[in-house]
């Protein structure tokens, strides 16, 4: 079920880009949501493969890798998304690329797996059990991350203020009501049940930011 679940995430999201990257490859917002999409759609593979295919009491330090990656990655494909919707500007590529500059003493931290003491499965009781244990490290990273998010909603809810009660307010609107559904799912199934020692929704986290995505894709069009 998990994996057909996960697959059809993957298809739909695949559809999507595809449907919003042909309908106007050459304007900013939508090779923005293109870049977006890009990026879900290797996390839908990523999680794929570890939670669909994994191995008896795997353990998951790629996973884990990858997750933060693509995860900073999408942050700032919002941030992007932010400077170019609704108007379709030029992204400011300077700024953005100021943001990143954090990643210059993070990233090292990551690839050396200073970010956990151990993710992965181990024998349980009950059979296997998934585990996460994380370091300092890791919350830095996490606090970062959700800069980056809170940056790019500051910034689409001040377009909303100036463009409230117009067709390109309730555009942003409806972009800003994806982030929330998706950040606030997301948050609950990566962050505070797995703070408690609880896993049994991470598996299924892509399908919360496919539910954002279809809500994307619905402003844009």
């Amino acid at each position: 079920m998990l994996i057909l679940t996960l697959v059809a995430s993957l298809f739909v999201t695949l559809a999507l880009g595809f449907y919003v990257l042909v309908g106007a490859p050459h304007q900013a917002i939508n090779r923005a949501f293109a870049a977006f999409v890009g990026l879900m759609i290797l996390w839908i593979a990523k999680d794929l493969a570890f939670w669909g295919f994994h191995d008896a009491g795997a353990e998951a330090d790629w996973w884990a890798t990858a997750s933060f990656l693509i995860g900073i990655g999408v942050q700032f494909s919002l941030l992007l998304f932010s400077q170019v919707f609704p108007e379709n500007n030029p992204p400011d590529w300077r700024r953005i690329g100021l943001y990143t500059l954090p990643l210059v003493a993070l990233l090292p931290l990551l690839f050396r797996g200073m970010f956990w003491e151990y993710i992965g499965f181990h024998k349980a009781a009950g059979g296997e059990q998934f585990e996460v244990r994380l370091r300092p490290a890791a919350f830095v990273f996490g606090a970062y991350n959700y800069t980056i998010l809170g940056l790019g909603v500051a910034r689409l809810a001040g377009k909303y203020r100036q463009s409230r009660g117009t067709l390109r307010g309730q555009q942003v609107g409806a972009v800003l009501l994806g982030v929330a559904v998706t950040g606030v799912l997301v948050t609950i199934a990566y962050i505070i049940l797995p703070l408690a020692g609880i896993y049994e929704l991470m598996p299924y986290g892509s399908v919360f930011i496919v539910t954002g995505t279809l809500i994307y894709a619905y402003a844009i069009s």
